[in-house]
């Protein structure tokens, strides 16, 4: 049950429940890998491992309308990706995004938006303003803008990204179409 082998089963398993739609099926799956993987002691094995039962199990509650949950294990999912991988790491980024995505489904869009705004500062410095991350991060923001009914902010984001992205992506990609 704590092997590898198991830990992958898992993984498939909880998979083809969020496949189907059965969010409480694959929740205790989710939450199960997740403390055995705390438990491996092969860092190595084990941050892998957190990594993805941590996102897999932040998904499974944001479906389940569970988002103080949600929130409280991505904010500890984001801690430990700063302590184990840096904070200048493509996992830590993405978890930073998924922290503003659980915060804007539920529903905390201006605490969403400060997340993409400091990520995307960030990204920007990093990686430069045409990195692909960062684009998808600066789309997000625009999207934040449009449910917050800042139009005229979203357009001045939104007309200029449309052709660094075309440019960066090509016409008919979906990230230049999104």
């Amino acid at each position: 049950e704590k092997g590898l082998g198991a830990l992958a089963s898992r993984i498939k398993i909880a998979d083809m429940y969020m496949s189907l739609g059965d969010f409480k099926s694959a929740l205790p799956i989710c939450e199960r890998g997740f403390d055995i993987s705390k438990e491996i002691t092969d860092k190595n094995t084990s941050n892998l491992m957190i990594k993805y039962f941590s996102n897999q199990l932040s998904s499974v509650l944001c479906e389940l309308g569970d988002y103080e949950r949600a929130i409280e294990l991505q904010e500890d999912v984001v801690k430990f990706y700063i302590t184990a991988f840096g904070s200048e790491d493509a996992d830590t980024f993405t978890a930073l995004n998924n922290l503003a995505m659980i915060y804007r489904s539920a529903g905390d869009v201006e605490r969403a938006e400060q997340i993409f705004e400091e990520l995307y500062k960030d990204l920007k410095s990093l990686l430069g303003d045409e990195h692909p991350t960062a684009l998808i991060c600066l789309g997000n923001i625009a999207s934040l803008k449009i449910q917050l009914e800042e139009y005229g902010e979203a357009l001045q984001i939104i007309e200029p990204l449309y052709e660094v992205k075309r440019r960066v992506f090509g016409e008919d990609h979906p990230h230049t179409l999104d």
